[in-house]
Protein backbone atom coordinates (compact mmCIF):
# COMPACT_ATOMS: atom_id res chain seq x y z
CA UNK A 1 0.00 0.00 0.00
CA UNK A 2 2.76 2.52 0.20
CA UNK A 3 3.55 2.98 -2.62
CA UNK A 4 0.22 3.16 -4.03
CA UNK A 5 -0.02 6.46 -1.46
CA UNK A 6 3.65 7.60 -3.42
CA UNK A 7 1.55 6.97 -6.81
CA UNK A 8 -1.91 9.13 -5.64
CA UNK A 9 0.52 11.84 -4.26
CA UNK A 10 2.15 12.78 -7.64
CA UNK A 11 -1.69 12.14 -9.37
CA UNK A 12 -3.07 14.94 -7.21
CA UNK A 13 -3.57 18.56 -8.39
CA UNK A 14 -1.12 21.51 -7.37
CA UNK A 15 -2.15 24.54 -6.11
CA UNK A 16 -0.51 27.14 -8.83
CA UNK A 17 1.99 29.60 -6.48
CA UNK A 18 1.76 33.64 -7.51
CA UNK A 19 5.16 34.25 -8.84
CA UNK A 20 6.46 37.50 -8.01
CA UNK A 21 6.82 39.53 -11.20
CA UNK A 22 9.64 41.51 -12.34
CA UNK A 23 7.81 43.86 -14.55
CA UNK A 24 9.81 45.10 -17.70
CA UNK A 25 7.27 46.82 -19.80
CA UNK A 26 5.44 49.38 -17.66
CA UNK A 27 5.01 52.81 -19.86
CA UNK A 28 7.63 51.39 -22.60
CA UNK A 29 5.62 53.15 -24.97
CA UNK A 30 6.36 52.56 -28.62
CA UNK A 31 4.75 55.45 -31.66
CA UNK A 32 1.43 53.83 -32.83
CA UNK A 33 -0.04 52.46 -29.53
CA UNK A 34 -3.46 53.20 -28.81
CA UNK A 35 -4.54 52.54 -25.47
CA UNK A 36 -8.58 52.52 -24.65
CA UNK A 37 -9.63 52.84 -21.27
CA UNK A 38 -13.12 52.41 -18.99
CA UNK A 39 -13.31 55.42 -16.89
CA UNK A 40 -15.30 54.24 -13.86
CA UNK A 41 -17.37 55.83 -10.72
CA UNK A 42 -15.41 56.31 -7.57
CA UNK A 43 -15.35 55.64 -4.20
CA UNK A 44 -13.83 52.10 -5.48
CA UNK A 45 -10.95 51.00 -2.38
CA UNK A 46 -7.40 49.48 -3.31
CA UNK A 47 -7.15 47.08 -0.42
CA UNK A 48 -4.07 45.60 0.82
CA UNK A 49 -0.74 45.66 0.14
CA UNK A 50 1.62 42.36 0.56
CA UNK A 51 2.49 39.14 -1.64
CA UNK A 52 0.76 36.59 -3.43
CA UNK A 53 -2.68 38.71 -3.26
CA UNK A 54 -5.40 38.40 -5.02
CA UNK A 55 -7.62 41.72 -6.04
CA UNK A 56 -10.70 41.74 -7.15
CA UNK A 57 -12.37 44.56 -9.13
CA UNK A 58 -15.34 43.34 -11.28
CA UNK A 59 -18.86 44.62 -9.75
CA UNK A 60 -17.14 48.65 -10.73
CA UNK A 61 -19.63 51.53 -12.62
CA UNK A 62 -18.34 52.60 -15.92
CA UNK A 63 -19.35 55.91 -17.13
CA UNK A 64 -17.47 56.45 -20.66
CA UNK A 65 -14.38 55.58 -22.02
CA UNK A 66 -10.90 57.42 -22.88
CA UNK A 67 -8.40 57.00 -25.88
CA UNK A 68 -4.88 57.91 -25.61
CA UNK A 69 -2.66 57.54 -28.78
CA UNK A 70 1.29 57.69 -28.40
CA UNK A 71 2.53 59.19 -31.30
CA UNK A 72 5.30 61.02 -32.85
CA UNK A 73 7.09 64.46 -31.90
CA UNK A 74 7.09 65.44 -35.27
CA UNK A 75 3.37 65.60 -35.52
CA UNK A 76 2.46 67.82 -32.47
CA UNK A 77 2.11 71.53 -32.19
CA UNK A 78 4.67 72.06 -29.16
CA UNK A 79 7.45 69.94 -30.79
CA UNK A 80 10.02 72.32 -30.58
CA UNK A 81 9.29 73.40 -26.57
CA UNK A 82 10.68 69.85 -26.23
CA UNK A 83 13.49 68.74 -28.18
CA UNK A 84 14.40 65.86 -25.81
CA UNK A 85 10.97 63.82 -26.31
CA UNK A 86 10.82 60.78 -27.75
CA UNK A 87 7.17 60.44 -28.13
CA UNK A 88 3.63 61.93 -27.02
CA UNK A 89 0.44 60.58 -25.64
CA UNK A 90 -2.60 62.06 -27.23
CA UNK A 91 -5.83 62.75 -25.61
CA UNK A 92 -8.10 64.85 -27.51
CA UNK A 93 -6.38 68.14 -27.96
CA UNK A 94 -3.76 67.46 -25.11
CA UNK A 95 -0.32 66.05 -25.23
CA UNK A 96 2.01 64.94 -22.93
CA UNK A 97 5.83 64.79 -23.85
CA UNK A 98 8.07 62.03 -22.37
CA UNK A 99 11.17 60.55 -22.83
CA UNK A 100 12.22 56.47 -22.55
CA UNK A 101 15.04 54.82 -21.83
CA UNK A 102 15.98 51.64 -21.79
CA UNK A 103 15.33 51.72 -18.17
CA UNK A 104 13.17 54.58 -17.04
CA UNK A 105 10.23 57.07 -18.50
CA UNK A 106 10.45 61.13 -17.91
CA UNK A 107 7.65 63.55 -18.33
CA UNK A 108 8.95 66.48 -19.80
CA UNK A 109 5.91 68.77 -19.81
CA UNK A 110 2.34 69.12 -21.57
CA UNK A 111 0.62 71.38 -24.09
CA UNK A 112 -3.02 71.87 -25.55
CA UNK A 113 -3.87 72.38 -29.31
CA UNK A 114 -6.56 74.80 -28.38
CA UNK A 115 -4.96 76.64 -25.69
CA UNK A 116 -1.52 78.83 -24.66
CA UNK A 117 -1.28 76.34 -21.56
CA UNK A 118 2.16 74.93 -21.78
CA UNK A 119 4.08 73.14 -19.20
CA UNK A 120 8.07 72.49 -18.78
CA UNK A 121 9.92 70.98 -16.33
CA UNK A 122 13.27 71.61 -16.71
CA UNK A 123 14.17 68.95 -14.09
CA UNK A 124 11.81 65.76 -15.33
CA UNK A 125 9.40 63.47 -13.58
CA UNK A 126 10.57 60.08 -13.52
CA UNK A 127 7.60 58.40 -13.90
CA UNK A 128 8.42 54.57 -14.63
CA UNK A 129 11.97 52.45 -13.69
CA UNK A 130 12.21 49.43 -15.47
CA UNK A 131 12.88 46.80 -13.94
CA UNK A 132 10.45 47.29 -10.77
CA UNK A 133 9.54 44.31 -8.60
CA UNK A 134 7.79 43.95 -5.08
CA UNK A 135 9.65 45.85 -2.84
CA UNK A 136 11.43 47.97 -5.13
CA UNK A 137 11.19 51.79 -4.23
CA UNK A 138 12.48 55.07 -5.65
CA UNK A 139 12.02 58.94 -4.81
CA UNK A 140 12.82 61.66 -8.00
CA UNK A 141 12.83 65.34 -7.38
CA UNK A 142 11.41 67.48 -10.57
CA UNK A 143 11.08 70.81 -11.00
CA UNK A 144 8.59 72.93 -13.16
CA UNK A 145 8.98 76.33 -15.23
CA UNK A 146 7.09 79.30 -14.69
CA UNK A 147 4.37 80.13 -16.84
CA UNK A 148 2.28 83.21 -17.93
CA UNK A 149 0.64 82.95 -14.39
CA UNK A 150 2.91 80.86 -12.33
CA UNK A 151 5.88 81.37 -11.00
CA UNK A 152 7.41 78.16 -11.09
CA UNK A 153 8.04 74.93 -8.55
CA UNK A 154 8.63 71.76 -7.88
CA UNK A 155 8.31 68.12 -6.03
CA UNK A 156 8.85 64.95 -6.07
CA UNK A 157 7.34 61.17 -6.99
CA UNK A 158 7.89 58.33 -5.03
CA UNK A 159 6.79 54.80 -6.37
CA UNK A 160 6.72 51.51 -4.26
CA UNK A 161 6.14 47.97 -5.31
CA UNK A 162 3.81 47.24 -2.89
CA UNK A 163 2.06 44.32 -3.80
CA UNK A 164 1.52 41.25 -6.27
CA UNK A 165 -0.69 38.69 -7.26
CA UNK A 166 -3.72 38.24 -9.56
CA UNK A 167 -6.00 41.10 -10.62
CA UNK A 168 -9.78 39.93 -11.30
CA UNK A 169 -11.87 43.22 -13.48
CA UNK A 170 -14.64 42.76 -15.71
CA UNK A 171 -12.42 42.05 -18.63
CA UNK A 172 -10.79 38.75 -17.01
CA UNK A 173 -7.93 37.39 -14.62
CA UNK A 174 -4.45 38.77 -14.70
CA UNK A 175 -1.64 36.44 -13.07
CA UNK A 176 1.29 37.75 -12.01
CA UNK A 177 0.53 41.35 -11.64
CA UNK A 178 2.41 43.89 -9.98
CA UNK A 179 1.32 46.70 -7.79
CA UNK A 180 3.22 49.90 -7.74
CA UNK A 181 2.04 52.61 -5.16
CA UNK A 182 2.59 56.06 -6.16
CA UNK A 183 2.73 59.52 -4.23
CA UNK A 184 3.37 62.89 -5.49
CA UNK A 185 3.91 66.31 -3.69
CA UNK A 186 3.86 69.47 -5.91
CA UNK A 187 4.27 73.50 -5.08
CA UNK A 188 4.08 75.96 -7.12
CA UNK A 189 3.02 79.78 -7.05
CA UNK A 190 -0.01 81.29 -8.98
CA UNK A 191 -0.70 84.86 -9.71
CA UNK A 192 -4.52 86.04 -8.87
CA UNK A 193 -5.44 89.31 -8.87
CA UNK A 194 -1.80 90.45 -8.97
CA UNK A 195 -1.41 88.40 -5.75
CA UNK A 196 1.27 85.30 -5.41
CA UNK A 197 -0.65 82.71 -3.60
CA UNK A 198 0.80 79.37 -3.13
CA UNK A 199 -0.75 76.32 -4.67
CA UNK A 200 0.60 72.67 -3.24
CA UNK A 201 -0.92 69.59 -4.97
CA UNK A 202 -0.88 65.89 -3.27
CA UNK A 203 -1.72 62.86 -5.18
CA UNK A 204 -1.38 59.57 -3.95
CA UNK A 205 -2.66 56.64 -6.73
CA UNK A 206 -2.30 52.55 -7.15
CA UNK A 207 -1.44 51.23 -10.72
CA UNK A 208 -1.51 47.60 -11.61
CA UNK A 209 0.59 46.51 -13.92
CA UNK A 210 2.45 43.51 -15.60
CA UNK A 211 4.49 42.07 -18.30
CA UNK A 212 2.04 41.71 -21.33
CA UNK A 213 1.20 45.64 -20.92
CA UNK A 214 2.93 49.07 -21.14
CA UNK A 215 0.20 50.53 -19.42
CA UNK A 216 -2.11 50.32 -16.36
CA UNK A 217 -4.51 47.05 -15.88
CA UNK A 218 -6.25 48.65 -13.67
CA UNK A 219 -5.43 52.27 -11.97
CA UNK A 220 -7.50 54.28 -8.33
CA UNK A 221 -5.96 58.02 -8.43
CA UNK A 222 -6.60 60.38 -5.72
CA UNK A 223 -5.48 64.31 -5.99
CA UNK A 224 -5.85 67.24 -3.52
CA UNK A 225 -5.34 70.78 -4.34
CA UNK A 226 -5.16 73.62 -1.92
CA UNK A 227 -3.76 76.91 -1.14
CA UNK A 228 -4.94 79.17 -3.54
CA UNK A 229 -7.45 76.43 -5.23
CA UNK A 230 -9.35 73.85 -2.92
CA UNK A 231 -10.53 70.86 -4.84
CA UNK A 232 -10.35 67.26 -4.55
CA UNK A 233 -10.76 64.74 -7.42
CA UNK A 234 -10.74 60.64 -7.66
CA UNK A 235 -10.33 58.94 -10.65
CA UNK A 236 -10.70 55.07 -11.38
CA UNK A 237 -10.23 53.06 -14.91
CA UNK A 238 -8.99 49.72 -16.03
CA UNK A 239 -7.73 48.92 -19.75
CA UNK A 240 -10.29 47.86 -22.21
CA UNK A 241 -7.87 47.73 -25.26
CA UNK A 242 -4.31 48.43 -26.43
CA UNK A 243 -3.20 47.87 -29.91
CA UNK A 244 -0.52 49.25 -32.68
CA UNK A 245 -2.14 51.00 -34.68
CA UNK A 246 -0.33 50.85 -38.21
CA UNK A 247 1.11 53.67 -40.06
CA UNK A 248 -0.46 54.53 -43.91
CA UNK A 249 2.11 54.63 -46.43
CA UNK A 250 1.34 57.94 -47.13
CA UNK A 251 -1.20 60.30 -45.10
CA UNK A 252 -3.82 62.14 -47.72
CA UNK A 253 -2.96 65.76 -47.86
CA UNK A 254 -3.59 68.47 -50.43
CA UNK A 255 0.03 68.31 -51.70
CA UNK A 256 1.74 65.55 -53.10
CA UNK A 257 5.22 64.06 -52.24
CA UNK A 258 7.16 61.30 -53.27
CA UNK A 259 10.72 60.49 -51.64
CA UNK A 260 13.13 57.72 -51.95
CA UNK A 261 16.30 57.39 -49.70
CA UNK A 262 19.75 56.44 -50.99
CA UNK A 263 22.87 56.32 -49.43
CA UNK A 264 23.62 59.46 -47.76
CA UNK A 265 20.83 61.10 -49.52
CA UNK A 266 17.38 61.86 -49.84
CA UNK A 267 15.29 62.22 -53.40
CA UNK A 268 12.19 64.42 -52.94
CA UNK A 269 9.63 65.14 -55.56
CA UNK A 270 6.42 66.91 -55.44
CA UNK A 271 4.03 70.08 -55.09
CA UNK A 272 6.30 72.59 -54.21
CA UNK A 273 4.67 76.01 -54.26
CA UNK A 274 6.87 78.85 -56.12
CA UNK A 275 8.51 80.96 -53.26
CA UNK A 276 7.34 79.01 -50.43
CA UNK A 277 9.81 77.35 -47.77
CA UNK A 278 9.17 74.25 -46.68
CA UNK A 279 10.78 72.40 -43.38
CA UNK A 280 11.85 68.59 -44.28
CA UNK A 281 12.61 66.28 -41.44
CA UNK A 282 13.76 62.59 -41.28
CA UNK A 283 12.72 60.14 -38.29
CA UNK A 284 13.11 56.78 -37.71
CA UNK A 285 10.23 54.42 -35.98
CA UNK A 286 11.11 55.82 -32.63
CA UNK A 287 10.26 59.54 -33.69
CA UNK A 288 13.82 61.14 -32.98
CA UNK A 289 15.06 63.32 -35.76
CA UNK A 290 17.42 62.39 -37.76
CA UNK A 291 17.59 65.02 -40.13
CA UNK A 292 16.04 68.40 -40.01
CA UNK A 293 16.18 71.09 -43.44
CA UNK A 294 14.46 74.48 -44.20
CA UNK A 295 14.82 75.38 -48.13
CA UNK A 296 12.78 77.13 -50.66
CA UNK A 297 12.89 74.71 -53.74
CA UNK A 298 12.99 76.02 -56.99
CA UNK A 299 11.58 73.47 -59.01
CA UNK A 300 9.17 70.18 -58.17
CA UNK A 301 12.86 68.03 -57.30
CA UNK A 302 15.11 68.65 -54.68
CA UNK A 303 17.90 66.46 -53.22
CA UNK A 304 19.17 66.80 -50.01
CA UNK A 305 22.78 65.65 -48.18
CA UNK A 306 22.02 63.41 -44.90
CA UNK A 307 25.84 63.82 -43.76
CA UNK A 308 25.10 60.20 -42.42
CA UNK A 309 24.89 56.44 -43.29
CA UNK A 310 21.50 54.97 -42.60
CA UNK A 311 20.97 51.63 -41.54
CA UNK A 312 18.86 49.74 -43.46
CA UNK A 313 15.05 49.69 -42.55
CA UNK A 314 12.11 52.04 -42.27
CA UNK A 315 11.65 55.96 -41.95
CA UNK A 316 9.06 58.71 -41.67
CA UNK A 317 9.44 61.66 -43.87
CA UNK A 318 7.73 64.98 -43.04
CA UNK A 319 7.30 67.99 -45.66
CA UNK A 320 5.76 70.96 -44.16
CA UNK A 321 5.09 74.21 -45.31
CA UNK A 322 7.03 77.25 -42.88
CA UNK A 323 4.66 79.32 -41.13
CA UNK A 324 1.10 77.32 -42.08
CA UNK A 325 -1.55 76.26 -40.49
CA UNK A 326 -1.71 73.10 -43.02
CA UNK A 327 -1.38 69.54 -42.14
CA UNK A 328 2.21 68.44 -42.96
CA UNK A 329 2.47 65.72 -45.90
CA UNK A 330 3.86 62.48 -44.07
CA UNK A 331 5.58 59.64 -46.54
CA UNK A 332 6.78 56.10 -45.19
CA UNK A 333 10.13 55.26 -46.62
CA UNK A 334 11.97 51.88 -47.25
CA UNK A 335 16.27 52.18 -46.99
CA UNK A 336 17.42 48.91 -48.78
Amino acid sequence: MKHLYVALAFLLPTTPVAAQPIVNSYLDYKIGDTVKRVNCGPGVQAGGSGAKLTWVFTNLSPVDTATTAVVAVWSTPAEADFPDATHVLQNGDDYMYQKKTPTATYILGNASATSSMLTKHPDPVQSAQRPFTYNDYYKDSFTMAPTTNTSGGGGTIELKGDGYGTLQLPTGTYTDVLRIKMTLTQYDTILIGGTSMPLLLNATAYYWVDNEHSTELFRIDSTKVSGAINQTNAAVSYLLDKKPVGIADKYETAAKFYASLGDQQLTLEGDFKPGKRYEIALYNLNGQKLSRHTTAPEKNGYQLSLNRDLPSGMYLLSVREVNSNLMPAILKLMKN
